[in-house]
C-alpha cells in the first residue's frame, strides 16, 4: 500500500509550517469541553496548533478557553493533551 506524503498548508506568518492531512489518512481529534464533546477531523496541523472546523461554532465556549484533547495521527495511538480555542 502506497501512502502519498502530507501536503503543506498554505504558508503565512506563522512560527511552524503546518501540514494538511492526505485524505485517506485523517487525523481524529476528540474535543472535551465543559458543554459539548465531539469527534471531528483536524484540517492541518503543526507543532504549534491545528485547524478543527466545529459544526456549532463553540456556541457556548468563550475563546481562549481551555479544552482537553484526544489526538489520533494516521498509524500511531491516541495521545491526550490540552488545547485553547483561539477563533470562533
Amino acid at each position: 500500500m502506497s501512502s502519498s506524503p502530507a501536503r503543506a498548508a498554505p504558508s503565512s506568518q506563522r512560527r511552524y509550517k503546518r501540514v494538511r492531512p492526505a485524505p485517506h489518512r485523517p487525523i481524529e481529534v476528540q474535543i472535551d469541553g465543559s458543554d459539548f464533546l465531539d469527534i471531528l477531523h483536524a484540517r492541518n496541523i503543526s507543532e504549534g496548533g491545528m485547524k478543527v472546523v466545529v459544526p456549532h461554532m463553540f456556541e457556548g465556549c468563550a475563546v481562549d478557553r481551555e479544552v482537553d484533547l484526544i489526538v489520533t495521527l494516521p498509524g500511531s495511538r491516541p495521545f491526550n493533551t490540552r488545547g485553547r480555542v483561539r477563533h470562533r
